[in-house]
C-alpha cells in the first residue's frame, strides 16, 4: 500500500466515524487498539468505549459506534497498514 493510499483511507475512515459520532477530536485521537477490539455489538453495530478523552471525568465513557461494514473496513485497514 502506497503512502498516498494509506492516508487516503485513513481519512475516509476518521472522516466517516466523525460524521456518523458528532464527538469531540479527542475521543477519535485517543482511541486505542485494545478498545478497538474489545467493541462489542449492540443492534447490529460495534460500539468502541473511549476511556482516555478531555471531558472522560465529567461525562465517563465516550462511545463510538461503527456499522458492522465500517467496522470490517478498520479491521481490515488495521491488517494492512500494520503489515
Amino acid at each position: 500500500m502506497s503512502q498516498t493510499d494509506y492516508v487516503t483511507v485513513r481519512e475516509y475512515l476518521v472522516t466517516e466515524i466523525a460524521l456518523a459520532n458528532a464527538n469531540q477530536s479527542g475521543v477519535l485521537a485517543t482511541i486505542t487498539l485494545s478498545q478497538f477490539r474489545a467493541a462489542r455489538i449492540v443492534d447490529d453495530h460495534y460500539v468502541i468505549s473511549v476511556m482516555d478523552h478531555n471531558t472522560a471525568a465529567v461525562y465517563g465513557l465516550a462511545k463510538i459506534v461503527l456499522t458492522l461494514s465500517l467496522y470490517g473496513c478498520m479491521s481490515m485497514r488495521k491488517r494492512f497498514a500494520h503489515k
